[in-house]
């Protein structure tokens, strides 16, 4: 065994560092224990190091999500949540929210704000996951980016065909207080897809480092397509699908000449006759009257006028008639961004 002398003059600083080592050194000193024991004991205290500094289930850590959590995370249908990872103490006072259109237009792009919010000043580091999905679960639009606060997911996860947005590293916000926020852009789906619901998960972490201590929050939000423009149609008009329309300034039916037949009402030089069309479900926005004439050719016309028709849920819209408008049956549509009416017809006449 050697004198304590010259014991201590073998065990080096480096000796006494590794706990490893300290233990091996500890049990040279039972001589007569079996060699195979010792290797036993050796491979126990490494294991237990394992267990104690490394990423695994009794010691869970934050797995890079600094950078902005793995995709799939946001509790939406059939995925995993935060707090899969996380752990939450049984108190927590904090909130996330989101603000997004309630209502939407099909290739309309809209600004969407996530927001956390909270009292607890233990609350240093910030998350969020967030995906939108249509009524089958399948991704609904897309997410922009507005600076390098956020960032988009695609292809990733256990539902990579869906797309997600999250927060980066400087998005993480470290050291703030109270809360966070992060806007970014989404952009409603080429056509109408029903409802289209936003889900979001959210961590308000206290920054150790740890998974263990971090409050988790999940919420949801929904937008219904904006309602199509009803064209007001003749119930027995003298043409399939005749429109309800009317002379501007004489208040008479068709048909209508191009240029006005009364043009004592306006002195101007614009003698183009002005036509009224009616309808209802007329989202907000610009007007656009669709002209398709006898001959094939389209116009779109901005319309001049539109107002609410009082106790009544339509309105009223007044378009000028182009000067190389064919004679004929024309066909009319209303359209308001990506939204277009169903058709209705008018007759003109040389």
């Amino acid at each position: 065994m050697g004198s304590a002398e010259s014991e201590h003059e073998t065990c080096s600083p480096a000796i006494y560092s590794s706990g490893c080592s300290v233990l091996s050194t500890r049990l040279a000193r039972l001589g007569n224990l079996d060699p195979k024991l010792i290797a036993v004991f050796v491979l126990l205290a490494i294991s237990l190091a394992v267990v104690l500094f490394t990423d695994n289930s009794a010691n869970p850590r934050v797995r890079a999500n600094f950078s902005g959590p793995p995709a799939g995370f946001t509790g939406a249908p059939g995925e995993l949540r935060c707090d899969d990872c996380h752990t939450t103490p049984t108190q927590s006072n904090g909130s996330i929210t989101i603000n997004a259109p309630s209502t939407y237009t099909p290739g309309q792009t809209y600004n969407i704000t996530v927001t956390h919010a909270t009292t607890d000043q233990s609350r240093v580091r910030w998350g969020f996951e967030m995906t939108a999905l249509d009524g089958a679960d399948q991704k609904a639009g897309t997410f922009v980016p507005l600076n390098s606060l956020t960032q988009v997911l695609n292809n990733q996860g256990p539902f990579p065909s869906r797309q997600y947005i999250e927060q980066t590293t400087d998005g993480s916000f470290f050291g703030q207080h109270n809360g966070a926020s992060w806007t970014f852009q989404w952009t409603a789906p080429a056509d109408v897809v029903g409802v289209i619901t936003f889900y979001v998960a959210g961590n308000q972490g206290n920054g150790d480092g740890n998974s263990s201590g971090d409050n988790i929050y999940f919420t949801f939000a929904a937008a219904q397509p904006v309602s199509a423009p009803q064209l007001r149609l003749e119930q027995n008009g003298p043409i399939a699908n005749q429109a309800a329309a009317a002379d501007a300034v004489l208040l008479v039916r068709d048909p209508f000449h191009v240029h006005s037949i009364a043009p004592w009402f306006n002195s101007g030089s614009d003698q183009n006759t002005r036509v009224m069309v009616f309808a209802a479900s007329l989202p907000a926005g610009s007007v656009v009257v669709n002209l398709v004439d006898a001959n094939n050719q389209t116009f779109n016309i901005a319309a001049e006028d539109v107002r609410a028709v009082a106790s009544s849920d339509f309105s009223q819209i007044t378009f000028r008639l182009p000067d190389n408008l064919a004679a004929g049956t024309c066909t009319v549509t209303v359209k308001v961004g990506s939204s277009v009416s169903n058709a209705g017809t008018i007759r003109i006449v040389p």
